[in-house]
This record gives structure tokens, C-alpha cells and sequence, in this order.
């Protein structure tokens, strides 16, 4: 998978959902490609990375901390919707 281009594609609630089936995909079809394949793992990359980049340029429009609200909370959610 060419990650930076399917990122790029993402632009829409449809787009995001298609995206994280495909991660899921991946991962049960080439766990030997992922780095961080463990729940604990995978939470703490995205942690460090977080905490490793200057600045959150990459996030896009006026309302970044709506943006991270949403990151947020989506992440929650992946640990308690059924």
C-alpha cells in the first residue's frame, strides 16, 4: 500500500472508514509489515510520534483543536464501541 497516496485520498467520512479497513486488512494479511502490531504498541507510536513533531502543520483548516478533539475521540471509541 502507498501510504502517502492513499492519505491523500482521504477526504471525506466514507474515504476514512475505506482507510481503516484497509490498516485492518493489512494487518491481518501482512502483520510481518507493521512495526507496532499490538494495541499497546500501536497507541504508544502514535504517541511518541505526536510528541516527536514540532508542530501540527499537517493538520488542515482553521479549527486544529476540533481536529484533535475528533483524533481523540475516535480513538476512545475504538476501544469501547461494540
Amino acid at each position: 500500500m502507498d501510504i502517502e497516496k492513499v492519505i491523500k485520498q482521504v477526504k471525506s467520512k466514507s474515504d476514512f472508514v475505506e482507510f481503516i479497513y484497509q490498516m485492518l486488512y493489512e494487518l491481518k494479511h501482512n502483520p510481518n509489515e507493521w512495526e507496532n502490531i499490538t494495541l499497546e504498541n500501536y497507541l504508544d507510536a502514535i504517541a511518541r510520534y505526536i510528541e516527536d513533531t514540532n508542530d501540527d502543520s499537517s493538520a488542515v483548516g482553521e479549527d486544529k483543536e476540533q481536529l484533535w478533539a475528533t483524533i481523540a475521540f475516535l480513538n476512545y471509541v475504538g476501544s469501547r464501541y461494540e
